[in-house]
């Protein structure tokens, strides 16, 4: 039937390896145990190095995101006024440009009106003619106006440069201004990142460096620079864009005194003058009147003379008949008695008298033809200081012109407040017939009557 029980043929160990063994077990237990906790304890000491670390660095870097904000805000905000400053000075240099154009302008009917006034002068005949005082001062309006005329071209030129310059500075500013608000924005939005932002923050496959020199050329030296010389360029071209608008409204005031006065002395010499030719005009006429009086008592003595020498003949022929016949008388009558003594004196007196009065008659007639000359003389000067102040008051009118006419009310002295354009300068400009009509109306004024017909009282070019 059944074999007695047999053993299986596997090992068997005693119970000293029995105990041995989990002994072991509990020797290995506690080393890992021990082994567990101290790795626990440097992964715990880890995480909170790791974690304050990280916190640390995160404000570090949102401190100095902070610091970069506001340094970046600081200078958009120096640069900003800069702006400003630059934007004021523009038109404040703009204004005083268009100032410049307008005075230039404005003194255009001035010169014009001197330069006519020379030409004018120019006209006047033969002794008239003459560089007097009044023809010096209106010279020295003519360079006066041209020499301003050529600064004040100076002036715009340099204005209109300083103005490029101007605009140049402030494009730049414009354009690093608005860099500087788009790094603003951005680093504005860094900071408000945080590493709870899933929705926004996300891995980048970049290396650690990212922002290594590559990717950053500009050092914060280079950018400091860069602000600095921004500033300093913008802050040099508002300076010189300053003094070039104080110069300009300076040259303005001076250049307006300087004509003003100019134009004052300039008129002063023209009415003097005209006062001259008026006086000397009234002389001339008074002696044409002394002349033409003197004329008429010339020809009555003349007609005296020649009258006393009809009458003188008479008595020659009776003194002469007498003696003639006298000598008819026989032999011993014909004595010289007194009545042929007297006959005979009687007869040289009248003989010398009439020769006499013949020397004295072409005496008479030798001074009224030079009288005559001298009227004709004078009558000739007459008409040229009728001319010459003909002339002369429509020079005074030419120079007054400018200032009475309405588009001249914006020059700065006669009106600094009034910005009237004078564009339409040239439609109003002198013009050469205008100033012959004015002539001839007052020659027509001046000339005597019943001279108007005669060609000696024309004005001839």
């Amino acid at each position: 039937m059944y074999n007695s029980y047999q053993e299986k043929s596997v090992p068997h160990f005693t119970p000293g390896d029995w105990h041995s063994y989990g002994k072991n077990l509990d020797s290995i237990t506690n080393k890992i145990t021990v082994t567990g906790n101290n790795v626990r304890q440097e992964a715990a000491q880890l995480r909170n190095s790791v974690t304050n670390t990280m916190s640390w660095k995160l404000k570090d870097t949102n401190q100095k995101l902070a610091d970069r904000i506001n340094e970046v805000d600081q200078w958009f905000r120096n640069l900003d006024r800069t702006l400003r400053e630059v934007t004021d000075a523009i038109d404040r240099l703009s204004e005083a440009k268009q100032e410049v154009e307008r005075n230039l302008a404005a003194n255009l009917p001035f010169h014009e009106a001197a330069k006519e006034v020379l030409n004018l002068r120019d006209r006047r005949r033969d002794i008239d003619l003459v560089e007097d005082e009044a023809y010096h001062e209106v010279k020295k309006e003519v360079d006066l106006i041209h020499e301003i005329n050529e600064s004040l071209r100076e002036a715009s030129r340099h204005n209109w440069d300083h103005l490029v310059e101007l605009k140049e500075q402030r494009d730049q500013l414009e354009a690093d201004l608005k860099d500087k608000e788009l790094a603003l924005k951005i680093d504005r939005f860094q900071l408000s990142l945080n590493p709870t932002a899933t929705n926004i923050i996300s891995l980048k496959p970049w290396p650690a460096d990212a922002c290594s020199a590559g990717e950053c050329p500009v050092s914060l030296e280079t950018w400091l620079q860069n602000c600095l010389d921004k500033r300093r360029a913008a802050e040099d071209a508002v300076a010189k864009a300053t003094r070039a608008t104080n110069d300009s409204w300076n040259m303005m005031r001076k250049s307006n005194n300087d004509v003003r006065h100019q134009r004052d002395a300039t008129q002063f010499t023209l009415r003097k003058r005209r006062h001259e030719t008026l006086q000397e005009r009234d002389a001339l006429a008074a002696q044409r009147k002394d002349l033409k009086d003197e004329i008429e008592r010339l020809e009555r003595e003349m007609q005296s003379i020649e009258q006393e020498m009809d009458i003188s003949r008479g008595n020659l022929k009776l003194v002469q008949t007498r003696l003639e016949n006298r000598k008819s008388r026989p032999r011993m009558e014909l004595v010289r008695d007194h009545p042929t003594f007297g006959m005979e004196e009687e007869l040289r007196h009248v003989v010398e008298s009439r020769e006499y009065m013949a020397q004295k008659l072409r005496d008479v007639k030798n001074v009224l033809n030079r009288t005559q000359q001298h009227l004709h003389e004078v009558e000739d000067d007459l008409q040229r200081k009728e001319r010459s102040l003909a002339i002369e008051t429509t020079c005074i009118e030419l120079h007054e012109r400018p200032s009475k006419s309405p588009y001249q009310t914006d020059i700065a002295w006669l009106a600094p407040m009034n910005t009237t354009s004078t564009s339409h300068y040239t439609n109003q400009s002198i013009n050469r017939g205008t100033n012959q009509r004015i002539m001839d109306r007052h020659v027509n004024e001046c000339m005597p009557r019943g001279a108007k017909l005669d060609p000696e009282y024309q004005l001839i070019d």
